[in-house]
């Protein structure tokens, strides 16, 4: 499965107020049931948004609905907890695999990493990047410039 992608800023379709809402708490590291204790909702009404999300902006996960309303814009930049790590270039192809791909097989095969390995070598970025999750770790990917904002 490719690379999905993101409609241009003229073509996208836009979020609502609370689907942004909701893609700014998951780019700030929240779970869906943090999201819906702060929102005073479900968790099953946070996954219906980010089901919306996806749909909407053409993404299949949790750090790839993050990436696609960064890159269109519909959302800010979260602040980092500091400067950005020193990632190795294997190390930031994982990075960029995940922000991209949704499934772990295609994350595997971006990163050039038995696919075996991606959620251990997923856990160390996340770990040394000061992110909750992997959703976090690409706003702060996009905030530290590591991911190309096009």
């Amino acid at each position: 499965m490719p690379a999905t992608r993101i409609a241009s800023s003229g073509d996208r379709t836009l979020l609502t107020p609370i689907e942004k809402t909701v893609i700014t708490l998951v780019a700030g590291g929240l779970s869906n049931n943090e999201a819906a204790h702060r929102l005073r909702v479900r968790p099953e009404v946070i996954s219906q948004h980010l089901t919306s999300i996806g749909r909407k902006l053409g993404s299949g996960s949790r750090p790839d609905h993050v990436r696609a309303a960064l890159m269109t814009g519909q959302i800010t930049v979260p602040l980092p907890p500091g400067d950005a790590p020193v990632f190795t270039a294997p190390e930031l192809r994982l990075l960029r695999a995940i922000a991209w791909h949704a499934l772990l097989g295609d994350i595997a095969a971006a990163a050039g990493v038995p696919q075996r390995d991606v959620d251990g070598e997923a856990a160390r970025l996340v770990e040394k990047s000061g992110a909750r999750d992997r959703a976090q770790l690409v706003a702060f990917a996009y905030a530290w410039e590591l991911l190309d904002p096009r």
